[in-house]
């Protein structure tokens, strides 16, 4: 099958938020992501745990108790706040609604076209083509393909832009004989770059 793979999609702040979400798993090393759990333990045990043993210390006096219970009351709420904005994404959601609102436009159509050799992309504003070369490293995620153009610079494509489960699948095996780092879930398949074949003119 050599027909054009075509993708279409939405882009909009939720799709903003998702392709966002996923720079940012990809980005994040383990180690980094190891420590900050550390660190949000610590802090959880500061600013709770401490509280919860004072307040059931058989030493401990009622002013003590009184200001551990304060203590409770203020980081609790605070505490939860923090995860619900992890968990749901909201500064991510809140930079991508402020960057569509100073666009003056709430969402906008995008499609693809994929051949063998290059990519075509279309919105209601703007087109390109790009060749596969240009890409440094593409990411299968679950919800879709990252295609980075340096290490901040990417494309987003949903899965659900694809037709169906086996063009989607067609992407990915084409991007993966095109871009030597191939990543799926953090894991690179290809370490080694093999040589460019087809772009002698360029």
């Amino acid at each position: 099958m050599n027909d054009p793979i075509s993708a279409r999609y939405v882009w909009d702040a939720e799709a903003m938020t998702e392709a966002l979400a996923a720079h940012l798993r990809q980005t994040l090393r383990p180690v980094f992501r190891y420590l900050l759990i550390l660190l949000m333990l610590i802090y959880l045990f500061g600013t709770i745990g401490l509280p919860l043993l004072i307040i059931g210390g058989p030493g401990s006096s009622p002013d003590s108790r009184r200001n551990a219970i304060v203590a409770l009351f203020i980081f609790v709420p605070l505490w939860a706040g923090l995860i619900l904005a992890i968990r749901r994404r909201w500064l991510l959601r809140l930079h991508a609604w402020r960057v569509f609102r100073s666009t003056g436009r709430e969402s906008q159509a995008a499609e693809w076209s994929i051949g063998p050799d290059e990519l075509t992309s279309r919105t209601d504003l703007s087109a390109s083509i790009i060749l596969w070369p240009y890409f440094i490293k593409v990411v299968e995620t679950p919800k879709g393909f990252m295609l980075y153009q340096n290490v901040q610079l990417f494309h987003w494509i949903p899965g659900h832009a694809f037709v169906s489960a086996a063009e989607l699948r067609r992407f990915a095996d084409l991007a993966r004989s095109r871009v030597a780092n191939y990543v799926v879930a953090g894991e690179c398949l290809f370490p080694i770059k093999p040589e460019p074949t087809g772009r002698d003119e360029f």
